[in-house]
């Protein structure tokens, strides 16, 4: 959005005109974004969360179920000297990774950075404040002994997808297991291991075998993804679901367990709707400064459409209409209508247990079709800690 076409906006809706030279001023001053921080972390971050208890999800074995992801934001080659990317002979790409935690008890964002694309997952990790009772969801970008002690030592627990390269100890023997051997005489595994050496913390390794068409996918991926070509023992493992965690066999059950782990795909689903419905992967030639202030900005209003308007409305919804609210569509909804906000909140304000015109149109145009057979996250979290 153009300074004018702010200007503009923002004159339509008060009694006092701006002009776009004063906006940029404004904007483009480093106080500014100090100030978009402060509301991130102090007022939506930490604040929000002392509103009436908006989660549906009160029993569980954890006090925070913490879900880490990253994600590349592709940014323009005036970029590259503070966020290089790839460089070669013929080209530059200048590339952002954005570090994303969400509390999914809590519905909120914990941990937000933004740094140049060689700090990679594992250089991040230990930038997350683990709590005591805390469960952390990662992919095995994040898996590292040393992470793996500090969740321990902090007595939280962690689920991380199973990673190829790591040696994996027999806790009696003390050595190594041939993993693929063991899961091709058995379609499912649950075993304690130790980590890399004979001094290496003791973990759960559970796997449990995938249909073949979804194995084949696996392959796929990493085949196009991988800088070289993958060993076959790794594109054989495929084959399996496997897992490394904390929890015991007595709190959970494998199946149980694989469940839990879907659940970090709300983190890509507030990846999709920041970057293709709040337009986050299409930057344009902007200085550094700007930059950090659009992903901020950008990232305050999915946290005020997520808390202010996902929160209340799927619970109405599912209660007027019998529908499950889509944090995709709605999104969209309001990218594409920003000024909606206002009306739906207040509407919000003086429910009555009657469906109104907002409340009608988010459940026209911002739910999942009834029609359609899928798994959507608030029916996967329902069968885990509603069951």
């Amino acid at each position: 959005m153009s300074y004018n076409t702010m200007a503009r906006n923002l004159c339509a809706q008060g009694d006092q005109a701006v002009s776009k030279q004063a906006l940029q001023k404004a904007m483009t001053n480093k106080r500014f974004l100090v100030f978009l921080r402060l509301i991130f972390k102090n007022i939506l971050a930490e604040r929000l969360k002392k509103q009436a208890d908006v989660s549906l999800w009160q029993h569980t074995l954890f006090k925070r179920i913490l879900v880490q992801d990253s994600t590349i934001l592709k940014l323009p080659k005036t970029l590259f000297a503070m966020f290089s990317g790839v460089s070669n002979g013929q080209s530059q790409v200048a590339n952002a990774r954005m570090q994303f935690a969400f509390d999914l008890l809590q519905e909120r964002v914990v941990y937000l950075s933004v740094d140049p694309y060689s700090l990679n997952d594992i250089k991040k990790a230990h930038c997350l404040n683990v709590k005591q009772g805390d469960l952390i969801l990662r992919d095995r970008g994040y898996l590292s002994t040393a992470e793996v002690e500090r969740i321990i030592g902090l007595k939280a627990d962690f689920i991380y997808r199973y990673k190829h390269g790591i040696t994996y100890l027999d806790v009696v023997t003390g050595e190594p297991i041939k993993l693929l051997e063991r899961l091709k005489d058995n379609p499912s595994l649950d075993i304690m291991v130790r980590l890399v050496d004979k001094k290496g913390p003791v973990v759960r390794l559970v796997a449990t075998a995938v249909r073949e068409e979804l194995a084949n996918r696996r392959r796929q991926k990493l085949k196009k993804e991988a800088h070289g070509q993958p060993g076959k023992e790794c594109l054989a493992l495929l084959s399996w679901s496997i897992f490394i965690t904390s929890i015991r066999q007595e709190q959970m059950d494998y199946n149980a367990l694989f469940q839990l782990y879907k659940l970090r795909w709300r983190v890509e689903i507030l990846f999709k709707a920041m970057k293709s419905n709040l337009r986050l992967d299409k930057i344009h030639t902007i200085p550094s400064q700007q930059f950090h202030f659009m992903v901020y900005a950008k990232l305050i209003l999915l946290i005020l459409i997520t808390r202010l308007i996902y929160l209340p409305a799927r619970l109405i919804i599912k209660k007027l209409f019998d529908k499950e609210i889509s944090i995709i569509k709605l999104t969209a909804f309001i990218a594409e209508n920003p000024m909606n906000m206002i009306d739906i909140v207040r509407e919000f304000l003086v429910y009555d247990h009657q469906p109104k015109k907002q409340l009608t149109a988010l459940a026209r145009y911002c739910c999942y079709d009834k029609r359609r057979k899928r798994s959507n996250y608030d029916k996967i979290a329902q069968d885990i800690f509603l069951s």
